[in-house]
Order: structure tokens, then C-alpha cells, then sequence
């Protein structure tokens, strides 16, 4: 069996994340090669949010899956991936079933 690989970018298209909550003491745009994984992640459905820290501050992101199972693997992405940069992410390959 051939397992499809794609880029963590690619699976994700509501990605770069938005930010939710924390916006106002930070410049902008949101630099997400400085801003950092840093948990903790929940689930709703097809949402996926996450804490970042940027410029000293924590920012709210939340972003869009396709379905559920996309969230669960990209939760999954994010978790193994704390403390890395959020624009890191965009190359990371994932299995696709």
C-alpha cells in the first residue's frame, strides 16, 4: 500500500493560522517565522486552536480543516512540534490516507 505524503501547507488550506485573541499589543503582520508553538491545542469539529507566543505576548490562533480527521492529524502536528516556529510547520510532511 502507497501512502501519499503531503506538505502540513498543503493539507491545511486556512493556513497561516488566524489570529483569535491577543492582537492588540503586537505589531502586524503576525511574523510566524518568530512566533512560537506553545500549546495547548483544542479541537472543535474541523477548528483547530492553539497558543503562540509572539513579541512577548500569547496570541489565540485557530485555523480551518477540511474535516475532522484533518484536525485530529494537525492537532497531532502541532503537539509533537511545541516550541518550534508556526511557519516552520509549512513543510512538514504528513501522511495522507
Amino acid at each position: 500500500m502507497r501512502v501519499t505524503v503531503k506538505r502540513f501547507s498543503e493539507l491545511i488550506p486556512d493556513w497561516p493560522p488566524r489570529v483569535v485573541e491577543g492582537r492588540r499589543n503586537v505589531t502586524y503582520p503576525i511574523k510566524w517565522d518568530q512566533a512560537l508553538l506553545n500549546g495547548p491545542i483544542s479541537l472543535d469539529k474541523e477548528f483547530v486552536r492553539f497558543y503562540s507566543s509572539y513579541e512577548g505576548q500569547l496570541l489565540l490562533c485557530s485555523f480551518q480543516t477540511p474535516n475532522e480527521k484533518t484536525s485530529a492529524k494537525a492537532a497531532s502536528v502541532l503537539e509533537r512540534n511545541q516550541g518550534r516556529t508556526v511557519q516552520s510547520l509549512d513543510n512538514i510532511e504528513v501522511p495522507e490516507e
